[in-house]
């Protein structure tokens, strides 16, 4: 059993890795690409925001599964500033 713990405590330590990876690069997306440029028309940053909105829907049901598999298998929290910092950009241009 112990042997099975350690096997899926790697996995998720690989998964939290690989989406931390994945939101740095969103963030970047976001910044250089984003609807809150100021070259941006009303009809593409719209079409923008609907494109970031939706994948945050994805990233936070991810973020979710990777807080319980974390608690489950006793590893510390990790926390994604650059998900927040994604979410917190998003709010602000939905005003």
């Amino acid at each position: 059993l112990e042997e099975v713990k350690a096997k899926f405590t790697d996995i998720t330590m690989n998964q939290v890795s690989e989406f931390t990876r994945s939101n740095q690069a969103l963030l970047a997306d976001l910044k250089e690409n984003g609807p809150g440029l100021p070259n941006v028309d009303l009809d593409i940053g719209l079409e923008l925001m609907k494109k970031f909105q939706d994948i945050m829907v994805d990233k936070s049901a991810m973020r979710e599964e990777l807080v319980l598999a974390e608690k489950l298998f006793d590893l510390p929290l990790t926390s994604y500033p650059e998900l927040v910092e994604v979410e917190r950009e998003l709010r602000i241009l939905n005003q």
